[in-house]
C-alpha cells in the first residue's frame, strides 16, 4: 500500500527508528541522528514531497568557481542525490526528494536507508575528493564560466 500523506511517513519512520513521539516542527522539519554522528534532516514540502538532507560542512560558503562547477557535476551525474547551497547562509546540503504517493512503507524505508548510505561519505571522503578535483581543475586552468547563461561566473 502506498503512503498517503505526511502523517503516514512520520509514523513509518518513527516505528522503524523505535521512536514514539516523532513529529515535524512548524516548518515541517525533523532531524534524526544516525549512528550517533550523522544528522539527517527530513523536510516536508506540502503533503506529497519529502526532502532528505545531510549537511556538508566542508563545502560551506563555497565561492570558488571550480568548487561550484564540481558541485554541479555531482548534480548531473549522481542518482543518489544532489548538492545545494542554502540561500543566505551558504550552508551546503546533500539531498534527495521523494514523492510520498509513489512509495510504499517498505520502499520508503529502503530509500531512506540508501540515501543515508549515499550521504554519509559527504561528511568526509566525498567532500574532500570534490575539493581536490576543484583544486586540480583550477591549477590546470580548466575552469571557465560555471554556468555561462547565469550569474555564476568564474
Amino acid at each position: 500500500m502506498t503512503l498517503r500523506n505526511m502523517h503516514d511517513v512520520v509514523s513509518t519512520i518513527a516505528e522503524a527508528a523505535g521512536l514514539g513521539d516523532l513529529a515535524p516542527n512548524a516548518e515541517g522539519v525533523f532531524e534524526l541522528i544516525v549512528a550517533d554522528s550523522l544528522s539527517v534532516y527530513f523536510r516536508f514540502d506540502g503533503e506529497d514531497v519529502l526532502e532528505l538532507a545531510v549537511e556538508v560542512p566542508a563545502l560551506a560558503k563555497a565561492k570558488d568557481p571550480a568548487v561550484l562547477s564540481e558541485m554541479l557535476a555531482v548534480n548531473t551525474s549522481s542518482p543518489d542525490g544532489r548538492l545545494g547551497m542554502e540561500p543566505g547562509t551558504g550552508r551546503v546540503f546533500f539531498g534527495q526528494r521523494l514523492l510520498i504517493p509513489e512509495v510504499t512503507r517498505s520502499q520508503l524505508l529502503r530509500r531512506i536507508d540508501a540515501f543515508i548510505r549515499a550521504a554519509a561519505p559527504w561528511q568526509s571522503t566525498s567532500a574532500q575528493a570534490l575539493l581536490e578535483r576543484a583544486r586540480a581543475a583550477s591549477a590546470e586552468g580548466e575552469i571557465g564560466a560555471v554556468m555561462p547563461d547565469t550569474v555564476l561566473r568564474a
